[in-house]
């Protein structure tokens, strides 16, 4: 007999610790179980969507928790130096001498 999670499409719910463990282990996304706790407290709301409660625990859907990391992330932008964005090699000759 094969155990069903009520979800449609299979994936199973998760706890919040591990939702932490699989953005950190799986996913790339290094977040400490605390900081999740954090950011997941209703005064903040800031934590992953909960799809559902069991036994005053919040659940978690795997994909849902890697799309809110993912919107949290963001990309290295590259800049160009500019005037005020460090020494050139010219400038740094002037302060020496």
């Amino acid at each position: 007999m094969t155990k069903s999670t009520g979800l449609s499409d299979g994936e199973k719910l998760l706890t919040r610790r591990q939702v932490a463990e699989f953005l950190t282990n799986e996913a790339g996304y290094p977040i400490a179980f605390t900081q999740l706790q954090k950011l997941s407290m209703p005064s903040r709301g800031e934590g992953p969507p909960i799809e559902c409660w069991f036994n005053g625990r919040p659940l978690y859907r795997p994909s849902r928790a890697l799309e809110w990391a993912h919107s949290r992330s963001q990309r290295r932008v590259e800049r160009p130096a500019g005037p005020g964005r460090g020494k050139t090699s010219e400038s740094a000759e002037k302060t020496v001498a």
